[in-house]
């Protein structure tokens, strides 16, 4: 029952996902997760193994991954010093979760909280922020609202040129993303671009 044995347990589950073998990573988390609530450990401790048990069990049965984040997300908000990286991370999983099932607006407002969580522990100019701000816009796509979703999904390229260089490949699913929705849209003059500098930057490497 010692903390460090269900810390070895999470970081076994973390090996077998890795490696492939999703059945034993699932196995190792549940136990990792058991074992740190029986023991009280600190929040951010049982979030994290909420989080990986999430990552496995949602493919196989959305409800129930969708559950994993939301505890998640509650264990991080009572944390007396959540990292703002992972806890942005757990929304922004949670957030793509309610878009999935079409609860827009739901999905919003849960992004919204990633960004301020982003915006205040990390700074606007990010990659997380920007990422962030991509989910954004491609709610708001989701939901009708072509204008915000431009707005938002060109300020996502913007701020990840800044964080990350406009020639890396971390680049590449910004640019497919806005490409996607102009053409989505009929917009293919505006589209067409960014899918050729997203091949030329994937080409590179």
């Amino acid at each position: 029952d010692h903390p460090m044995y269900s810390a070895m347990l999470n970081n076994r589950g973390f090996f077998f996902y890795s490696v492939g073998n999703l059945a034993a990573a699932e196995a190792n988390y549940r136990l990792s997760l058991e074992l740190k609530r029986k023991n009280k450990e600190p929040a951010v401790s049982v979030a994290s193994s909420l989080r990986n048990l999430a990552q496995i069990t949602y493919a196989r049965d959305p409800r129930e991954g969708e559950q994993h984040l939301r505890e998640a997300v509650a264990a991080y908000a009572e944390a007396a010093t959540a990292p703002p990286f992972d806890h942005a991370k757990v929304l922004l999983g949670l957030a793509r979760a309610q878009r999935d099932r079409g609860a827009l607006p739901d999905a919003q407002a849960t992004i919204e909280q990633a960004l301020a969580i982003v915006g205040k522990g990390l700074g606007t100019r990010h990659a997380l922020y920007a990422a962030t701000v991509r989910d954004l816009g491609l709610v708001q796509a989701a939901n009708g609202d072509r204008d915000n979703a431009d707005r938002n999904l060109r300020e996502a390229i913007a701020i990840a040129e800044h964080a990350h260089g406009a020639e890396h490949p971390d680049m590449a699913p910004f640019l497919e993303t806005l490409g996607a929705f102009y053409a989505e849209h009929g917009s293919f003059a505006a589209g067409e671009p960014l899918y050729r500098r997203s091949m030329a930057i994937r080409d590179r490497f």
